[in-house]
């Protein structure tokens, strides 16, 4: 897979006013999401509470998969730089292995945060994956600065039974991937994403979670624990072991969970 050409980028007007002299000089907040039509709505309004709970200005890149037309980009780009960002959209290039989809019941998209540097700018260096079913609450500085270490991957953990499934050591650490802070410039001297690329084929039916046993299985827990505010998700509220909440004041809820989607309205939340 290669890299696309990064566009030059401006920053767009209105976002000026919310910034100090202190955070204007600081470089935009790189923030990356994966859509696919459908769930593309869903996808914007986290956008939006990422745009507008920011003291910084954020530049926004989405993948998607080909399936949202060059029109309805240009809608998404007049739509964000109105809420004072901008953002670029990246299709994934056609050697990605979309037969993965044929073992499993996820959508494709839920890989492509595994393919990060084969699909973003080449320049890219510090990023924020957030899922899309997020809402973002306050700034997000800290996760664009804690040190990641050699692997480049910072991640909040989650208990799950997975970890004996993938014959993990017993003291490995599982993690949510809805929310990653990522270092491209460490995937890409480790040529992480091209190990991953490799490991969904080998033997596709193993991953029940695709995204998150994948990471689980090639950073065997060497990764940066992220403070669980950072991804506020619905085990910290449901069931017999559900988890105390870390913050009233979460800085993303991630609505997690079968049923906890806030457009589910034929659901109990």
């Amino acid at each position: 897979m290669r890299c696309w050409a990064h566009p030059a980028v401006t920053e767009p007007s209105g976002i000026a006013g919310k910034m100090d002299s202190s955070t204007a000089s600081k470089p935009p907040l790189s923030l990356v999401y994966a859509a696919n039509r459908d769930f593309l709505p869903f996808a914007l309004v986290s956008m939006v509470s990422a745009i507008r709970s920011q003291t910084r200005w954020c530049h926004l890149h989405l993948i998607h998969d080909g399936d949202i037309d060059s029109e309805y980009q240009e809608r998404v780009r007049r739509f964000i730089d109105q809420q004072g960002a901008s953002i670029d959209v990246h299709s994934v290039p056609a050697s990605f292995p979309r037969e993965f989809a044929k073992h499993t019941r996820w959508d494709v998209s839920v890989l492509f945060r595994l393919a990060m540097t084969q699909i973003v700018p080449s320049n890219l260096q510090r990023v924020v994956y957030i899922d899309a079913d997020t809402i973002v609450r306050r700034p997000i500085d800290e996760m664009f600065e804690i040190e990641l270490g050699e692997t480049g991957l910072g991640a909040i953990p989650e208990s799950h039974e997975a970890v004996q499934r993938l014959g993990l050591d017993k003291d490995a650490t599982y993690l949510n991937s809805g929310i990653l802070a990522i270092d491209l410039d460490k995937w890409r001297a480790n040529q992480t994403c091209e190990q991953m690329m490799q490991l969904v084929m080998q033997d596709p039916e193993r991953w029940v979670f695709p995204d998150q046993d994948i990471l689980a299985v090639q950073f065997k827990g060497q990764w940066r624990r992220l403070p669980p505010e950072f991804n506020v998700t619905h085990r910290f509220f449901s069931g017999p072991d559900s988890l105390p909440l870390p913050t009233e004041d979460p800085f993303i809820i991630h609505f997690t969970g079968r049923g906890e989607k806030p457009w589910q309205t034929h659901q109990p939340h």
